[in-house]
């Protein structure tokens, strides 16, 4: 009678057991971006939320002029964003998500294969249908020319 009810017991905690495995797994793999934040200096946010934007635009913004040119018409000043572009490159990505969104960033420099690799967690909060978009800027140390960037977005 024990054994039986030993099994019947597995039956029934088996997929819940698997689902908990699933889950820690699975923010295991975000915990990452979470934590380390890799070579940001500073994560400025939806710094310009009236800057003019298409889904999927990025920026990697290396002089003033480049800016200034980006943010023409905005209402915002390069003094909203407060770079010193002789020592630091200004990346940012136009996300798109559900509801509202919490967003994790991360940047890292891989100099073997002379690339940065810009990954962003968007974390959607609520269950709704409605697509919601948000800048997301970070600020880090320059980089030579001949880098190239990769912008990653995971959806969660």
């Amino acid at each position: 009678m024990k054994k039986t009810t030993c099994l019947r017991l597995l039956r029934l905690n088996a997929p819940l057991f698997i689902f908990a495995i699933l889950f820690v797994g699975l923010s295991a793999c975000h915990r990452d971006i979470k934590k380390d934040k890799g070579i940001i200096v500073n994560e400025l946010g939806d710094a310009c939320p009236t800057l003019a934007s298409a889904e999927g635009d990025e920026y990697v913004i290396t002089s003033s002029a480049e800016l200034s040119a980006l943010l023409g018409g905005s209402g915002c000043t390069t003094s909203t964003f407060g770079v010193d572009v002789s020592k630091n490159t200004l990346l940012g990505k136009y996300v798109k998500g559900k509801c509202k969104m919490k967003i994790y960033n991360q940047v890292k420099r891989e100099d073997g294969s002379k690339r940065i690799l810009f990954k962003i967690l968007a974390n959607s909060k609520g269950f709704c249908d409605t697509d919601y978009y948000e800048w997301t800027w970070v600020v880090v140390p320059n980089f030579p020319s001949d880098y190239e960037v990769f912008f990653v977005v995971e959806k969660r």
